[in-house]
This record gives structure tokens, C-alpha cells and sequence, in this order.
């Protein structure tokens, strides 16, 4: 029996690749230019909003691009994908509010039509899973209460100068 050279074998798996049977999934995001991945493969920016694949088990992968990596973590889902089919997945990233304030220290509450929640001292990292309903106050004892609305982007970052009462 002759063996295959290392360009034969190459043909032979690539063909057997190209022959499996083809599945196509849908991408629904927040983050429209975040990076898909299926499995381990780099497909492109999620803006293309389908992609085929081979039929199926797969980790479904969105990776924010550039320089936005480091800090936003990535979202992921196991899909099965059926021949012929498209397979719809929402991958939603967290949206990130940062808060900071000039003085530091300054406490930071989640308020909304339930109450109200603290945050912790500026500087606040608040990763919300949805958009935020309500609005960020920020207190600190001998300056005025600075009320911020969320932004709806992922990353979000308020800046808040603080007010002293008297001046």
C-alpha cells in the first residue's frame, strides 16, 4: 500500500472538510464590530451576522476588538448547529460603568424604581447586565449630589467633578 505524501494527505482532509455538511448561525448583539469566533476559528466582526459553519457542537465566541480586549471580558455559547438550519444566539456583552469622581471616596448609588443601591467608592467598575433603568448618584459628605444618567454603550465612563455646598 503506497503511502500519501504530506500535499495528499492535506487534499484529502481539506476535501473531507469541504464534504461535511454545512450549518449557517446567526449572531444578535450589542456590540456590532466585537470579533466571532466559532471554536477556535476567527469568522469576522459580528456586523456580518452569519456565518456558516460545519453541523454540529460548537462554543460560540465574541471577543470585543482591539484595544477594548484587555478590558471587557469575552461572551460565549455552546450551540448545536443542524445541517441545512440557521442557528440564531444573542451574545450580549455586560455594559461597564466607571465611575470616578474629583475628590476621590465619593460614594456611588444604583438608584432605580426600587430603591436604591450602593456601589462602593469612587473609583466604581459597575458591570450591568442589561441596560441600566434609573441613574447613578454620587455623594460625598460637604459637596453637592451629582445625579449621572447610564450610557447605553458598553463601556461607559462618568468623570464627575464634585461641588463643594460653600463656597
Amino acid at each position: 500500500m503506497k503511502q500519501l505524501s504530506s500535499i495528499g494527505m492535506a487534499l484529502l482532509c481539506a476535501g473531507w472538510a469541504w464534504a461535511q455538511e454545512r450549518a449557517m448561525v446567526a449572531v444578535e448583539t450589542n456590540y456590532p464590530d466585537a470579533i466571532v469566533y466559532i471554536d477556535s476559528m476567527r469568522m469576522g466582526p459580528a456586523n456580518w451576522r452569519t456565518f456558516a459553519a460545519t453541523a454540529g457542537r460548537h462554543t460560540l465566541r465574541l471577543l470585543a476588538p482591539g484595544e477594548a480586549a484587555w478590558s471587557i471580558e469575552p461572551v460565549e455559547q455552546e450551540v448545536t448547529l443542524t445541517p441545512g438550519d440557521t442557528t440564531h444566539a444573542s451574545l450580549f456583552f455586560p455594559l461597564y460603568h466607571r465611575i470616578e469622581s474629583l475628590p476621590l471616596g465619593a460614594t456611588v448609588y444604583l438608584r432605580e424604581e426600587q430603591g436604591r443601591t450602593a456601589l462602593g467608592k469612587t473609583p466604581v467598575t459597575y458591570p450591568a447586565p442589561a441596560t441600566t433603568k434609573g441613574s447613578f448618584v454620587v455623594e460625598l459628605f460637604g459637596y453637592r449630589v451629582h445625579e449621572v444618567v447610564p450610557g447605553r454603550d458598553v463601556w461607559n465612563r462618568y468623570v464627575i467633578q464634585m461641588q463643594p455646598l460653600y463656597d
